[in-house]
């Protein structure tokens, strides 16, 4: 883990098997579908401002820790370049935020299909853990994430 001036970085990062592309397209653009993909993480994911995949979009997670606990935390898509493959989501309201005076989740793809992210925050109080349960759910997700794209994806061919 790495320190910055007044704040923590936690990294992470998955290798995928679909290709980068397609993950943050997925990712992004059907945000919807993660409760779906991993119930056992993520209740819902609510649109409450903008559009589905795009730069601005406030959106509600309800999640639920590994201990059973409820969680909500209301997020907004501050960077969103497909080109790049980056993304920049911050906390602005719910329970992280309880916990930590900022608390900032970065994702970039690479080249090499890996998908990288970094969580930046800041502790109210010494008696806080570090964000690794949100991280473990992350990389939980990103690996179900891979898995369906893997799954769903079909070749076809016509010929006559």
């Amino acid at each position: 883990m790495e320190e910055e001036e007044g704040g923590e970085i936690l990294k992470g990062e998955v290798k995928i098997k679909s290709s980068g592309e397609e993950f943050f397209e997925f990712f992004w653009k059907q945000t919807y579908k993660l409760p779906k993909i991993n119930p056992q993480r993520i209740r819902s994911i609510q649109l409450l401002e903008g559009h589905w995949g795009k730069q601005g979009a406030v959106l509600l997670f309800r999640t639920i820790r590994p201990s059973g606990e409820l969680r909500s935390s209301r997020r907004v898509i501050e960077v969103l370049n497909y080109k790049k493959k980056i993304a920049v989501v911050n906390a602005v309201a719910g329970n992280l935020l309880n916990e930590y005076k900022y608390l900032k989740i970065i994702q970039h793809d690479v080249p090499k299909n890996e998908v990288k992210y970094m969580i930046e925050f800041e502790k109210l109080n010494d008696e806080v853990p570090d964000p690794i349960i949100l991280m473990e759910g992350i990389i939980e997700t990103t690996k179900l994430v891979d898995e369906y794209l893997m799954k769903n994806k079909c070749e076809s061919t016509i010929y006559k």
